[in-house]
């Protein structure tokens, strides 16, 4: 069975953080069919290494090249027609990747997905949102320009914020894998505005 979302994980410099991204990706509430891990990292930890490839995640090693360069690796891999991005330090909520396939399986139309970020402290504390102005989700139909003017008018550049908050149809991305894998910092504005 072809998974319909992958998971995206990137580590650029270890941290030690990234077991607790991978850990809230595996207890998903999600059926674990539906989706698959792929990690994309520099440095090898046999320990670590053997965890993920335990669980089920498949690993792709790279030398040091632009956070650009991983993550279109990562989409050109991906067997999924869905790419949801993690960073090593961040961490999935339990049912995101079940909101996810729902938003995405109830509309066709949908190319472009950003949700809200909780931030938390090292204890696990609510601290608040990111980007306090920015609604629960934003949905754009990258086909309709009246769609990406109204998003782009109402939250200007804070649509494009946060690697792990934004979700993407494969077929949207492909296309620009080659620009993609150029791009040297702030990799969420270039997949937010792909269609601008």
């Amino acid at each position: 069975m072809k998974p319909e979302i992958s998971v995206i994980v990137t580590e650029y410099k270890p941290r030690g953080f990234i077991k607790y991204a991978i850990k809230s990706v595996l207890h998903q509430a999600l059926d674990k069919r539906l989706y698959e891990i792929i990690v994309i990292k520099r440095f090898r930890d046999q320990t670590l290494d053997k965890q993920i490839e335990s669980w089920g995640g498949r690993i792709i090693y790279l030398e040091d090249a632009p956070i650009g360069y991983y993550l279109a690796t990562g989409i050109k891999e991906a067997e999924g027609d869905i790419i949801a991005f993690l960073n090593d330090d961040d961490m999935y909520t339990r049912r995101k990747l079940e909101h996810v396939y729902r938003v995405f399986s109830n509309n066709d139309d949908i190319g472009y997905y950003h949700h809200l970020v909780f931030l938390i402290d090292s204890h696990n504390r609510f601290l608040g949102t990111w980007q306090d102005d920015v609604k629960e989700f934003v949905i754009i139909n990258p086909l309709k320009k009246e769609d990406i003017d109204k998003v782009l008018h109402e939250y200007q550049w804070r649509i494009a914020s946060h690697m792990s908050a934004i979700v993407i149809r494969k077929q949207l991305i492909k296309p620009y894998l080659d620009h993609l894998r150029t791009v040297i910092t702030h990799p969420d504005c270039f997949i937010a505005f792909l269609r601008t």
